[in-house]
């Protein structure tokens, strides 16, 4: 999670649709580089391929055999 209550309080006191204060830029620029690769981590997450499961052990007797 990203925490910063001091810009958070600059934009709650923004109107909606104003543009960003040029002294924001930045800390605005580092939230939107933290979110961005939050969702390329998420993306690269779901792209990979998945393990197989364990076949199960044929040793043992399945609870769904009888």
């Amino acid at each position: 999670m990203y925490r910063d209550p001091v810009l958070a309080s600059a934009l709650a006191q923004l109107e909606i649709n104003s543009l960003i204060p040029p002294e924001l830029y930045r800390i605005v620029a580092e939230v939107l580089v933290f979110v961005y690769s939050l969702d390329r981590s998420r993306q690269n997450l779901a792209a990979s391929p998945r393990p197989n499961p364990p076949a199960p052990d044929k040793s043992e007797p399945s609870s769904t055999s009888r």
